[in-house]
């Protein structure tokens, strides 16, 4: 039977002729038995071709009807609500329920937007606006910033400012560049000073003297020199190192240098101007006594000083000069060491040996016994200082240190602050004065710090637990302090 186009005899029945509508029947859609899907929707046939209309919560996302509705919309992730809906997977894992996009999150993010387009779009270990988790601000406290870091609040101080009392409450809440009980870092006090740049200020103890050159501490009281500009105009004084003024103990000094002091007797060397003689002077508090009297008389050049609880060593800085020591209550001194080439600073070790600078080096010695060279150098030694193991020397060119034994080869610390003034070891650092800065470095070596800088000629210098104390060698000149660092 031959049918016109678009009918077909699909039952088979002659009777009936070409029964089906192939161009809208959806069981036989363009041809007998070609039957439209009807998966999760209704089939539909038009000029040939399947249809099928979506039942709620399915769609033809892939296009092909011969499949019908195979995807359903209330929980596919890729196809959610409907088929050009994909849920976002940034930094998660994308879910569709009820046709809503949702998605679970990877460690460390959060969907802190409540937007599924975005996904999990915050990065909770980072965001300073949803540290931890979605909506934890970090608070931003004073003088600091709040990053988060690891999914929590931090409190970074911003440069120049600290939190010295570990209390968040008030932030960063110190000026290390101008707070005097926290200079430069927290818990560094001045001690009473002032903080400039971060840096402890000196303390003046005494200002307009007559230019000032040795220094000496007891436990309470610091007690110095003065040269005098003209001439037996020299002094002596002291004041307390806490609170207190300066006071004169002695006066009409001819240049005193070296000084020592303890809490029993002052004793200072008069190296002599014009006519007048030097010689060792003292006030012997221990007998009652105020006054200065000459200890030991004609002693030319005395320069440097130190005492000792049973008497005291100086030196006598002439071109052919030695190095001296007299015990109290004894009526003479002996000689340690005798034609000695401008013998300059000295230091005395607990074994009763005493160590002094000449015009090229560091010699060691005592009374009575021939003296040991224990290093040279091309440069002029100055003052000398000691530790358990080693000598240290203040020179022309450099600091320099050397075993305490003969032959000893001299090592440079440093050839910062090189001058040749005083020099002093404490607690593992050496201590010096330059030209016109107080400097430190450890006795090791390294790199050497200013303690104090801008200062006028310091000379002499002292420590104690606390503080770093010194001279200024100018008429009008200053005995200061500053605050260890």
């Amino acid at each position: 039977m031959s049918c016109a186009e678009g009918i077909a005899d699909c039952d088979g029945n002659a009777a009936n002729g070409c029964e089906t509508d192939v161009y809208g029947d959806a069981t036989n859609c363009s041809g007998c038995d070609i039957e439209c899907s009807t998966v999760n929707g209704t089939a539909s046939c038009s000029a040939g071709a399947c249809a099928i209309a979506c039942v709620s919560g399915f769609g033809n996302c892939d296009g092909n009807v011969g499949n019908g509705c195979e995807t359903n919309t209330k929980t596919d992730p890729s196809h959610c609500g409907s088929c050009p809906i994909a849920c976002s997977s940034v930094n998660g894992t994308p879910q569709c329920t009820n046709s809503q996009c949702s998605t679970v999150c990877d460690v460390g993010f959060g969907d802190c937007d409540n937007s599924a387009i975005t996904g999990c779009e915050t990065n909770t270990n980072t965001s300073s606006l949803h540290c931890g988790q979605c909506n934890m601000a970090c608070v931003v406290y004073p003088n600091a910033t709040a990053p988060c870091t690891g999914g929590a609040c931090e409190m970074v101080c911003k440069t120049g400012f600290a939190d010295c009392n570990q209390a968040t409450f008030d932030g960063c809440e110190e000026t290390l560049a101008t707070s005097s009980n926290h200079c430069g870092t927290c818990g560094h006090s001045c001690l009473g000073g002032t903080c400039v740049g971060g840096k402890c200020q000196p303390i003046d103890l005494a200002t307009g003297q007559d230019k000032p050159w040795g220094i000496a501490l007891t436990d309470t009281q610091v007690y110095w020199t003065n040269q005098g500009t003209t001439g037996a105009s020299g002094t002596v004084r002291t004041r307390p190192k806490v609170g207190g003024t300066a006071s004169t103990i002695a006066s009409s000094q001819a240049d005193p240098r070296g000084i020592g002091a303890s809490a029993e007797r002052v004793v200072w060397a008069n190296h002599g101007i014009g006519a007048t003689v030097g010689n060792i002077s003292r006030i012997d508090y221990s007998s009652g006594s105020t006054t200065a009297v000459v200890w030991t008389s004609n002693q030319s050049s005395a320069y440097d000083l130190l005492i000792t609880t049973s008497g005291a060593y100086w030196s006598r800085d002439a071109a052919n000069g030695s190095v001296e020591t007299r015990k109290h209550g004894v009526a003479t001194g002996l000689t340690v060491a005798v034609d000695q080439a401008s013998p300059g600073g000295i230091a005395l070790d607990t074994d009763a040996t005493v160590y002094w600078t000449y015009s090229n080096g560091i010699r060691m010695g005592r009374p009575s016994l021939p003296y040991e060279t224990i290093a040279t150098t091309t440069d002029t030694p100055a003052f000398v200082a000691l530790d358990a193991t080693n000598v240290y020397w203040t020179s022309t060119g450099a600091t320099y240190r050397a075993l305490k034994q003969a032959g000893a080869t001299a090592q440079v610390l440093t050839t910062s602050g090189s001058g040749g003034r005083g020099i002093v070891v404490e607690g593992g650092h050496v201590y010096w004065c330059g030209p016109d800065a107080i400097w430190k470095v450890p006795v090791t070596g390294g790199t050497a710090i200013q303690l104090a800088t801008s200062l006028q000629s310091p000379r002499d210098i002292a420590v104690d637990d606390q503080f770093v104390y010194w001279t200024e060698n100018v008429a009008s000149g200053k005995v200061r302090k500053v605050v260890k660092q």
